[in-house]
């Protein structure tokens, strides 16, 4: 669509394209939800993707010069994705919550995220 040349600065013209767009329809997804026009949320989860992905290439480009094999990228891609997920995560699905749209309870009857940050395991 976007008819840029092969390479890295393609691919993450593509990835980003692709994170804001997302971003947009979660954005009019939550003003159904929330009945309140507040985009921050969701532009904040979404457009962040984008600057996980670079700096994954980053430590990816790393690895492999000190010479990582494959238990270790292995190792290193849970740590990673439980780390970012860790970060970036709470804020958008709190929003979530706060609009009903995740439900207490039963449904989710404990937290992974809430647990390791502020020690409340059980809804």
């Amino acid at each position: 669509i976007l008819h840029l040349p092969r390479g890295q600065t393609a691919r993450f013209a593509k990835v980003v394209t692709a994170f804001v767009l997302c971003s947009f329809f979660h954005v009019v997804g939550d003003y159904k939800l929330h009945g309140v026009w507040n985009p921050y949320p969701s532009v904040k989860f979404f457009c962040s993707q984008p600057l996980a992905i670079a700096l994954e290439d980053i430590i990816i480009a790393s690895g492999r010069r000190v010479g990582l094999t494959g238990w270790q990228w292995k190792m290193l891609g849970f740590v990673w994705t439980g780390s970012w997920a860790m970060l970036v995560a709470p804020s958008w699905i709190g929003y979530m919550v706060e609009g009903s749209f995740v439900e207490r309870g039963p449904c989710l009857p404990f937290s992974i995220i809430n647990g390791v940050m502020r020690g409340q395991w059980w809804y």
